[in-house]
């Protein structure tokens, strides 16, 4: 997918109130993310009693922020494509757990009344682009660190060191929002990073999320530094385990579909 439409996704994912108008015309001049909010409207989670005929029903069923974030989960996943067939499994392990993650982000902030709950997945999605690109980089540069398809214990080492700064300098590469390129490359408890009130939520909301998708699903390929409780959002056990029940749900309907 073109820079430039991840681009508008992202700016349309990051306002306040984002237009309609614009994000029917993004959908109806790409047939590619047209078809990506058909396909969420006509999961037994949002189908109803028939599924919707056209770009604007889709949108009209799921709602603007919704449909941006099944757009942007569509857009996403096409990076995952790998051609080399032994890392299919590794590239497919990874996105599962990115998927999960993100989806957990929503329905906890969902769960806490954050004003924007799609927002948080499409954040999270993005943020942890860089474990693909290392993914991506061992493959062709250091394929001793990638035997069978597992990162060697230098190689998660080094993804706990760079990821975050690797997710950081290809979205701004892309063009996206400052706010994408600040909570991919801060990480939770980084008290030096000069953020928002808004973004430092969204940041804690975040490793919240991750921490709870990655106790149920593992972690894909790589781990991250250990997050302080206090600089993560943290809910009750109950509430926490029926948080990642959803998402879970929500992400083997996507699959199935």
């Amino acid at each position: 997918m073109a820079p430039v439409v991840l681009k508008r996704i992202g700016e349309l994912t990051t306002a306040a109130d984002p237009d309609p108008a614009r994000i029917f015309a993004l959908l109806e001049a790409d047939a590619h993310l047209g078809q990506a909010a058909l396909r969420l409207a006509s999961t037994a989670e949002f189908r109803g009693r028939e599924a919707p005929g056209s770009v604007r029903e889709a949108v009209a069923r799921l709602g603007a922020p919704r449909a941006l974030a099944g757009v942007a989960t569509a857009v996403h996943r096409a990076n995952y494509g790998v051609d080399d067939r032994a890392l299919t499994a590794a590239a497919n392990k990874l996105w599962l757990a990115h998927f999960v993650r993100a989806v957990t982000a929503e329905s906890l902030a969902s769960e806490v009344g954050h004003p924007r709950p799609a927002q948080l997945r499409t954040l999270s999605l993005f943020a942890d682009i860089g474990e693909l690109m290392l993914l991506r980089a061992a493959s062709a540069l250091w394929p001793e660190h990638l035997a069978g398809g597992q990162p060697s214990d230098d190689l998660r080492a080094f993804a706990v060191d760079h990821a975050r700064r690797l997710s950081a300098l290809l979205l701004a590469e892309w063009g996206m929002p400052t706010r994408y390129v600040v909570l991919a490359r801060h990480a939770p408890g980084d008290a030096g990073a000069s953020l928002t009130t808004e973004d430092r939520a969204n940041r804690e909301l975040l490793a919240g999320a991750r921490h709870l998708a990655d106790a149920a699903v593992g972690p894909g390929l790589f781990q991250r530094e250990p997050v302080p409780t206090d600089s993560m959002v943290t809910v009750p056990a109950e509430i926490g385990a029926e948080v990642t029940r959803t998402a879970i749900a929500h992400v083997r309907s996507m699959i199935y579909a």
